[in-house]
């Protein structure tokens, strides 16, 4: 059983890339910071777009711009003993860590599969540092191999984050297989946080077009232990200027973005049951 002062480890999951989850970790992130708390963000997609972000100074790379910095592949490597803590940097942010993530993550996928116990490298090298942290919050990649498995199993919980338009709910049903089978081999503890919806376009969910109703519908079918979590994210282009120019929402310029920093905020509350 973990300790009451233990961070609270929650992974976003979507095997659909474009969705919207590195921008919902982010956030995330930086809403629970705002209020305190102390966050980890692991980024464990190869893309690595959660680290561009983040990084308060870019990982080093050699004179062939490859990644020569250690990142969170070189503690999960197969012989590798080196611990997580070696790899966290400070972010842009105060109150966040990152555990970064480099192009070689795709390789160490491959180098795991016929690992011993390759399910619990990621959880493994999360134990030394959960003391240390309120919220863990894990950045999957777009895909359900290897990489995601380490994540749901060293996770308390899943975070679903889905668009509400159709080829992002046609995903969900082997999503929701592959947690099923963490649940049954790996991790039965693991729960679901809730849906969150990314990308919201309209006014209100009373008013949404009928695909739009159809989707969500589709969805919470799909994950009958998952709430759909209120309210939804909207669609607005600033969301990604402000993570490009390494702005919080809450320190945004207009008074929209700072209330959807209020709604990531709501969110917070209810994963960390507050």
């Amino acid at each position: 059983m973990k300790g009451l002062n233990m961070a609270k480890t929650i992974t976003a999951a979507n095997q659909k890339g474009g969705v919207g989850k590195s921008t919902s970790t982010i956030n995330l992130g930086r809403a629970a910071a705002v209020q305190g708390l102390r966050v980890l963000i692991v980024d464990f997609d190869p893309q690595g777009n959660t680290t561009s972000a983040l990084a308060k100074e870019p990982l080093e790379r050699d004179e062939d711009n490859e990644i020569v910095q250690v990142t969170v592949a070189d503690v999960i490597e197969p012989r590798s003993k080196m611990p997580l803590a070696e790899v966290i940097i400070p972010t842009i942010w105060d109150n966040i860590d990152l555990a970064p993530a480099g192009t070689p993550l795709a390789v160490v996928e491959e180098m795991i599969i016929p690992a011993t116990a390759r399910e619990y490298k990621l959880k493994t090298a999360l134990q030394p540092v959960l003391s240390q942290y309120d919220l863990i919050l894990i950045d999957s990649p777009p895909s359900l191999g290897q990489l995601t498995v380490n994540a749901l199993t060293a996770s308390d919980q899943v975070l679903v984050v889905a668009q509400p338009q159709q080829w992002s709910a046609d995903g969900m049903a082997e999503l929701s297989k592959t947690v099923g089978q963490v649940q049954k081999h790996f991790n039965p503890q693991l729960t679901y946080a809730g849906v969150l919806i990314n990308m919201w376009q309209g006014t209100t969910e009373e008013r949404a077009t009928k695909r739009n109703k159809q989707v969500l519908t589709d969805i919470q079918s799909y994950f009958t232990e998952a709430p759909v979590l209120r309210p939804f994210i909207p669609f607005r282009t600033h969301i990604g200027e402000a993570i490009d120019e390494g702005v919080g929402l809450d320190q945004w310029r207009s008074v929209p973005m700072r209330a959807i920093a209020e709604d990531y905020s709501t969110h917070v509350n209810k994963l960390m049951g507050t």
